[in-house]
């Protein structure tokens, strides 16, 4: 059985962290928006920006209420981004 969590809207204040949908990063002082997801006896916690989480539902709405991706799979490879955290 599959369950998630309603959607939470925080701002980023500790660390950066890679958006789960196009794997830009979250700058800290960013607001984003998080989710968890239980599949079977899985969990798992989803960090979108804010436009990348419309994205998410849109597809989403378009399969039928639930969909999958790859993180990053509509980003184009010269844009790939470091998994290093970057200090400003």
């Amino acid at each position: 059985m599959n369950y998630i969590t309603p959607v939470e809207t925080h701002v980023a204040t500790r660390r950066m962290r890679n958006c789960e949908w196009c794997w830009g990063r979250i700058k800290i002082g960013n607001e984003y928006k998080r989710y968890r997801f239980f599949d079977g006896g899985h969990a798992y916690t989803v960090y979108a920006h804010p436009e990348c989480y419309v994205a998410i539902c849109d597809m989403a709405r378009e399969e039928g209420g639930w969909c999958e991706w790859t993180p990053g799979m509509d980003r184009p490879a010269s844009l790939s981004v470091s998994t290093q955290e970057v200090t400003p």
